[in-house]
C-alpha cells in the first residue's frame, strides 16, 4: 500500500509534503499552475532551493563566504507542474529580458570604455540590474517559501488553481510512488481527485 501524504492550501502557499527520508517532491497535474488552463504537452521539472534569509547577512561580511554557506545549509525540493503556452511565452520573455538585458548593458560598457563616456558605464550597470529584477519577476512560476523535512511551501501559483481547490476539496491527498509525490486532475474543467 503507497503512503499517502498531503497536497495542500496553506493561506495563498502551496505546501508539499516529503517522504521521511528523502527531500521534497511533488508532480502536480497536467494543468496550468498560474490559470489552470490544460497544459499542452510535458510538465516542467525544476529543482528549487531555498535557505533561511537570515543566511544573507553574511553578504555583508564577504560574498564568497556567502555563497559557500549557502551552498552547505541549503535544502531542496523537485517539483514538476505545468504552465499554458500564454504563461510559456511570458516565461520566456522573462528569460529574453534577463539576457539581452546582459548583453545590452556589456555592449553599452564597451562603448563607453572605448568612447570614453564614463557616464555610460553606471547607466549600462543600471540597467542590468533592473533586467534582473523585471526578468525574475516574470519569469518565475513558482518560488519556495520554506524547505525543511517535513515539506515544502511555495508561493506563485494562480488564485484560479485555489478556486478549484476551495470548490472541489481544500485538502488534496497524493500518493508516493517510488519516492514521487502524485495526484491528477478529476476531469476536464478543473479539480483533483485522490490517486489510490
Amino acid at each position: 500500500m503507497p503512503v499517502l501524504a498531503p497536497v495542500r492550501r496553506s493561506g495563498r502557499l502551496l505546501a508539499v509534503g516529503s517522504h521521511p527520508r528523502d527531500s521534497p517532491r511533488a508532480v502536480l497535474p497536467a494543468r496550468c499552475v498560474k490559470c489552470n488552463a490544460e497544459v499542452q504537452g510535458s510538465l516542467k521539472k525544476q529543482k528549487f532551493y531555498w535557505h533561511h534569509p537570515a543566511w544573507f547577512a553574511l553578504v555583508l561580511v564577504n560574498v564568497i563566504i556567502y555563497i559557500v554557506v549557502a551552498m552547505i545549509v541549503r535544502r531542496s525540493a523537485e517539483v514538476s507542474y505545468g504552465l499554458c503556452a500564454t504563461h510559456k511565452r511570458q516565461r520566456r520573455r522573462g528569460v529574453f529580458i534577463v539576457v539581452g538585458g546582459m548583453f545590452l548593458s556589456f555592449g553599452l560598457i564597451v562603448v563607453g570604455i572605448a568612447s570614453d563616456l564614463a557616464a555610460l558605464i553606471p547607466i549600462a550597470i543600471l540597467g542590468f540590474l533592473v533586467s534582473i529584477v523585471i526578468g525574475i519577476v516574470r519569469g518565475r512560476t513558482l518560488l519556495p517559501v520554506r524547505i525543511d523535512k517535513s515539506g515544502a511551501q511555495f508561493k506563485g501559483c494562480g488564485e484560479a488553481i485555489w478556486r478549484v481547490c476551495q470548490v472541489r476539496r481544500p485538502i488534496i491527498d497524493a500518493v508516493i510512488l517510488d519516492g514521487w509525490l502524485s495526484f491528477a486532475p478529476r476531469d476536464r474543467q478543473a479539480g483533483f481527485r485522490v490517486i489510490t
